[in-house]
Order: C-alpha cells, then sequence, then structure tokens
C-alpha cells in the first residue's frame, strides 16, 4: 500500500503530506467513536432517561488528534518547517484530510492551531500532535455513486461495506401503474437524508399525484401534481419539476444503511436516479 502518509485538500486536489513538506512525517491519525447526540427526557416516576426520537440521531462534530514529526538536519531547518507546518494546517477555510492506509475516505475538518512545536536544545527532529475538528463528525467517501460501487475500482475499497454482487443506482420502469418496488444499497454506517448529505435524486415520470416511499421507514413523498415525461430534481430541501418548486405531500425517504425497498405508484413511466456519497462512523 505505500508509506504511511497524510493527504490533504484544500479544495483543488488531493496532495501528500510527505510532497509539501519532505521533512513532516505522519506517525497516526485516531479518530475516536463518533458522538451521538440524543432526545431524550425524564418521566416522573419512570427510571433513567426515555427516547423521544427513535428515527432520528444526531452525530456531533469530534476531534481527531493526528501525530506527526519534524524530522529536520540542522537547526535552521527546525524552525522553517515548524513556520510551514503552522501555514499549511492552521486554515481560515475547512478543507479535507486522508491518510494512504484509507485512501477512500475522507474528513472535513478545520485546525485552529492550539498545538506549539517546541524544539529541544539537543535535537533537530520533534514529535508533535495537532487536533483537527471534524465538522459533520463522520467521514465521507470521497466518491460518488456515479463511478461504480464495487472493490473492482480504485474509488472504493475494503472497508466499506461492499457486498459481492452488482449494485445499481438507475431504476427504469415504463409498465402500467402499478407499485413499481426496487431496492436501493446504502453502503454507509449512517442513515442518509437528501437535506443533509450529498445526496441527490433525480426522475423522470408520468403520472397523476406520483408517490415515493421506503417500506422499509415508512416515510413518503407525494408529488401532487399531474407529469408527462417531467424531470424531478430533489436535492437539499428543494423539490423540482421541470425547474420549478414542487407542489408536495410529505418528505423524500432517507435511506437506512444496507437495503431499502423503494416503490414508486401513480407513474405509468419511471426513472430514477440515485447519486449519494455514503458516509461512516
Amino acid at each position: 500500500m505505500g508509506e504511511y502518509d497524510l493527504i490533504i485538500d484544500y479544495g483543488n486536489g488531493e496532495q501528500k503530506l510527505s510532497e509539501l513538506l519532505p521533512k513532516v512525517n505522519l506517525l497516526s491519525i485516531s479518530p475516536p467513536a463518533p458522538i451521538v447526540e440524543r432526545d431524550v427526557q425524564s418521566i416522573p416516576g419512570k427510571s433513567g432517561l426515555v427516547q423521544t426520537n427513535h428515527k432520528k440521531v444526531v452525530y456531533k462534530e469530534r476531534a481527531i488528534p493526528v501525530k506527526l514529526l519534524i524530522k529536520s538536519v540542522i537547526p535552521q531547518q527546525f524552525y522553517l518547517w515548524r513556520s510551514e507546518v503552522y501555514r499549511l494546517l492552521v486554515r481560515d477555510e475547512p478543507y479535507y484530510i486522508s491518510n494512504t492506509f484509507e485512501p477512500y475516505k475522507r474528513w472535513l475538518v478545520t485546525c485552529d492551531g492550539n498545538f506549539s512545536i517546541e524544539k529541544e536544545e539537543r535535537y533537530n527532529h520533534k514529535e508533535f500532535q495537532v487536533e483537527f475538528t471534524c465538522l459533520s463528525g463522520v467521514a465521507e467517501s470521497k466518491y460518488n455513486t456515479e463511478s461504480a460501487y464495487n472493490l473492482s475500482k480504485e474509488r472504493f475499497g475494503i472497508g466499506m461495506n461492499i457486498p459481492n454482487e452488482d449494485l445499481v443506482y438507475l431504476f427504469e420502469d415504463s409498465n402500467a401503474q402499478i407499485p413499481y418496488q426496487f431496492r436501493v444499497y446504502n453502503g454507509g454506517d449512517i442513515r442518509l437524508y437528501t437535506t443533509e448529505h450529498d445526496f441527490e435524486v433525480e426522475l423522470t415520470l408520468t403520472g397523476k399525484d406520483v408517490k415515493i416511499s421506503n417500506r422499509n421507514t415508512g416515510e413518503y413523498l407525494i408529488i401532487n401534481e399531474t407529469l408527462t415525461n417531467a424531470q424531478v430534481v430533489i436535492f437539499r430541501q428543494y423539490i423540482t419539476v421541470n425547474g420549478k418548486i414542487a407542489k408536495t405531500t410529505g418528505r423524500f425517504p432517507s435511506l437506512l444503511p444496507g437495503y431499502n425497498l423503494m416503490e414508486v405508484s401513480g407513474a405509468s413511466q419511471k426513472s430514477i436516479k440515485f447519486n449519494t456519497r455514503f458516509y461512516y462512523k
């Protein structure tokens, strides 16, 4: 797999730490367990706490400690490399980090300093720790389902919940108006929401009051319009039909980790394309 290295992406492509700072090595990156925030309350006369929202939990931001090593040859180099570390890591805008041992996942982070690199009198090398803050609290896949989600390519890998079968994210049907069912696979550990994640759905529909449901969660969306080969896009909190805000009931269903049984009813023609990243604890 090659040398252990930190990978940094400021939004203009990935770069290895060893290439940016040849005298600074990655020793470890150690994300702790995710932090869950639940809706709970105490009930008089009942022991402990009761979770009030069983459908959804929130993942809080979390600190990711990263250990690095400056290994300069002469004292003057040490101070130069230290300044470069500060310039490279402490930045105004969030950016992504990953590492060469898990090259398919990345973390959106900030680094606000609060670390120092003190040179010891007799040595020109120094181990130090930097604390990044992962803003979303979880990792995400670098690629989305536009790329083939399998182990035969270079964009996904072991540890990303990839089953040993072909997975598709484009579903088409032109039969009569009977409920059309199909399964969508969420390869992450985290429940996917179009309102929160990099998760977009594109549909071509003909029908009236078309209903899209997730039979696993009970969630559904009804498009309260008559559609004729209409282009429907679901992105964030927006649902549009041919570029205009749609009249709807409910919300587009979330996707649980693993397989989700989806159903489309009220449409004589349907094409549904899921384009999403996956998110990992």
